[in-house]
């Protein structure tokens, strides 16, 4: 993968990126019920390395907390992205757009507790950068 990103397809129930490894973690395709749940996790995944800190280095990445803020934005820049380069590469489906639309409803409390609405632009805009970086 490009910039020496390792990604396992391995037989697993999991798939996460770790920083500190520089590895994604994903499932084999035939273990999906769909090929677009593969291709969506992957990507969701792969957006999530473009904040390395040798890549985009967006903050907190490194040493994240699951729930915290850091930890939602994180989410939601890698799923807003993933939404998009879904439809970018023409392989969106109703399917895959009903499981990014639950996925960011999951987080929806850390946006209902985001007082200054600064969220979810600051997640959407450092998508954006990610979505960018992938693609050049």
């Amino acid at each position: 993968m490009r910039e020496g990103i390792h990604l396992e397809d391995e037989q697993s129930n999991s798939a996460y990126y770790s920083p500190a490894q520089d590895v994604i973690h994903i499932p084999s395709l035939w273990q999906f019920e769909y090929p677009e749940e593969y291709y969506s996790t992957a990507l969701h995944e792969i957006l999530h390395s473009t904040g390395h800190v040798n890549r985009l280095n967006r903050p907190g990445l490194q040493t994240v907390a699951f729930g915290s803020e850091t930890y939602s934005k994180e989410e939601l820049v890698a799923e807003i992205g993933c939404a998009c380069l879904m439809n970018h590469l023409g392989i969106e489906t109703d399917h895959s757009i009903r499981n990014s639309a639950g996925y960011v409803q999951g987080w929806l409390k850390a946006l209902q507790d985001d007082k200054s609405k600064r969220m979810i632009v600051f997640s959407a805009s450092q998508a954006e950068k990610a979505i960018n970086y992938v693609l050049k």
